[in-house]
This record gives C-alpha cells, structure tokens and sequence, in this order.
C-alpha cells in the first residue's frame, strides 16, 4: 500500500497573523475575552481563516427532527444546529439543522472536528453514521449547501503551507477489512473532490508536531 508521508510535511492549517482568540464561557462564544453571543447554549467555536468570523455548535430544545439520533431511535433528544457569527458580535445565522436520517449518509446528529478548507468557504466536519464509523460532511457556505464526503472520522484539513500539490486535501480515518477477516483503521488522503489517493502515516503525534510548527510559521 502506498503511503503518502510527504503530505506530513505540509500538515496544517492556515492562522492568520494577530488571529482572535476564541473560546466559550458560561456556554457563550467568546472573542478576544468578549462575549459574542448569548443564550449559554453555544460551544464547540473556530475561527474562520480570515479571521472575521467564528462557527459554533448551538444546543437547543427538543426535536422529533433527532428522534432517529437517539438511542432507541425514537424519543427525541435536544436539537443541535450549525451557527456562524462575526468577531465583533454582529451578523449571527444559522448555518445549518441537525437530523437524524434512516440513511447513514444524510443523517446529521452532531457537528464534530470542524475544520475549514483554506478559502474560509467550505466547512468539513464528521458526525455518527454507521456502528463503526463516523462519516465527514462538507458544508459550501457561499452556496449554502451541505453533502456527504466520505464515510469515516476527519483527521485533517490540508490547509495551510508548503506544497500546494495537496492543499485542501483531507485526511480521513477509515475502518476497514481484510479480506480473510478482521479490520483495521487507517488514514487516507483524499482530493477535495473525495477521490482517494492513498494512506498516509496514522502517527498523530507527527502530524500534531508538523501543525504546530507551521502554525507558529504563518502567526509570524
């Protein structure tokens, strides 16, 4: 099997230089230590690569939307939604519903390891799908449309610097088979388009020391 460990030395996302700090308190989106929103039911916030503006996840009340999310498939459970809003408090909208779906693929229960491509305009993030695996989702949010990627967990969005050959390319960790039984998780590099390209290295303590060293690069 191919592995695809050059893409290792590319690994990160894009942080603007001088970016606002993000974070929740008391349940609400902070930036730069100001609230911006209200309510208490916000969390799970990232900023934006340009910097202008934060998604989070907002907890809201109870909908049969979610029933199919539950643990017995029936009662419903609180609502989850997708929200964006700017750095300074202003412009907040809802990105997208939470549901649960008879159909893996469609099913949307959370909005978990968000991550951006480069252009800010296209939001990966995974959610429950099948007993064994997660699936990633990716959301246009200039077209305001949402559509299944690939079946798995999101590792990582290739965002950032260094070779350009894989920019916003994705990296997903599959369970999968052999063929003469048992299984096995892997991380695979995928196009933008969802094409796989091959497996890459599943240390993720490379890939954590490779993010970190050209985040502080590109904060400079």
């Amino acid at each position: 099997m191919r592995l695809l460990t050059a893409v290792l030395a590319f690994a990160a996302l894009a942080i603007p230089a001088h970016a606002a700090t993000v974070g929740v308190e008391q349940g609400n989106i902070i930036v730069d230590g100001q609230p911006v929103t209200s309510g208490g039911n916000d969390s799970d916030p990232l900023l934006s690569p340009d910097g202008k503006f934060v998604v989070f996840v907002r907890l809201g009340a109870d909908s049969d939307a979610m029933a199919k999310c539950s643990s017995d498939g029936a009662l419903p459970v609180r609502g989850v939604a997708l929200y964006r809003v700017g750095i300074d408090g202003k412009g907040l909208a809802k990105l997208l519903d939470a549901h649960g779906s008879d159909k893996p693929e469609t099913s949307l229960c959370e909005f978990d390891s968000m991550a951006f491509d480069s252009s800010g305009r296209y939001l990966y993030f995974d959610t429950p799908a099948w007993a064994t695996s997660s699936a990633v989702h990716v959301l246009d949010l200039k077209a305001k449309r949402e559509r299944f990627f690939v079946a798995g967990g999101l590792e990582r969005v290739l965002a950032g610097c260094g070779d350009k050959k894989y920019r916003d390319h994705v990296i997903v960790t599959q369970h999968r088979y052999f063929v003469f039984g048992g299984s096995y998780d892997w991380a695979y590099l995928f196009s933008p388009a969802g094409k796989e390209l091959g497996a890459v290295t599943d240390d993720a303590r490379n890939l954590a020391v490779v993010d970190e060293a050209c985040a502080a690069a590109a904060a400079q």
